[in-house]
């Protein structure tokens, strides 16, 4: 089977290893979100890769992280034409829809997280816009619905069961189980240094899968023993190195 066709498997006990996803492509090897970062993480090995959906003020959903263009304009007040005739940091936007063709069309498996980017207001539509465009390529299976809105995410849920979810979490909450109920997640995301063995016993004891996050001077070895299910980093490469040796 080709890209997004297969289901994506979270939890290590049902894969029989850790995942790993390349974050925003990869981004520790080309410029973030970008076709280069795309086809890097995924000639590296990548099992899911991470990016980032805006939505245009015309509605089209585009590949990028920060609200503001380097020149200062709001990627959401700017329509898909606008959008793409610039290039930051020297590269043309890459649009959802690309993304979803092109996942269909690889020879390998390659699953998306996408990261759902609405802050600075909230609207939970670009969570559905999102899905309705997954659902349009019959790609729910291959696709993770990525988020720190976890309300978003739990519209996602009731819109649609079958799509997996992934709380993103700043700190330690009290009771991250519930946490992660609460939005009905799949699994959560937890930085390097803010999660313990316990944490993640717990969250596989509630049959939730743990991606732990390694990017700043990233050890491998840590979130292999603390028993993580996915490892996201900048470079997916360095991490199947890691894997193989």
């Amino acid at each position: 089977m080709r890209g997004g066709e297969i289901p994506v498997e979270l939890l290590r006990s049902i894969t029989g290893r850790i995942l790993i996803e390349g974050h925003r492509g990869a981004e520790g090897i080309a410029v973030e979100n970008t076709w280069e970062a795309i086809e890097a993480g995924y000639a590296a090995g990548a099992d899911l890769l991470e990016l980032d959906v805006q939505r245009a003020e015309d509605g089209e959903l585009v590949i990028y992280h920060n609200y503001q263009l380097p020149d200062g304009r709001w990627v959401r007040d700017l329509g898909s034409a606008e959008l793409r005739v610039v290039k930051p940091k020297g590269h043309p936007l890459v649009f959802l829809e690309q993304v979803l063709e092109w996942v269909k069309v690889q020879d390998r498996a390659i699953g998306l997280s996408l990261d759902i980017q609405n802050g600075y207001g909230f609207d939970a539509r670009l969570f559905l816009d999102t899905l309705t465009r997954v659902e349009a390529h019959n790609l729910v299976d291959g696709v993770m619905l990525v988020g720190w809105d976890h309300g978003g995410l739990l519209l996602s849920k009731k819109h649609n069961p079958a799509i997996r979810t992934l709380a993103l979490i700043r700190g330690r909450p009290v009771d991250i189980v519930q946490m992660a109920r609460n939005a009905q997640a799949d699994a959560v995301n937890l930085d390097a240094d803010m999660v313990t063995m316990a944490e993640i016993n717990a969250l596989h004891n509630a049959g939730i899968a743990v991606v732990v996050a390694e990017m700043v001077n990233p050890d491998f070895s840590r979130p292999v023993k603390l028993g993580a299910d996915v490892i996201c980093c900048k470079d997916p490469g360095a991490a199947r190195a890691f894997m193989a040796s």
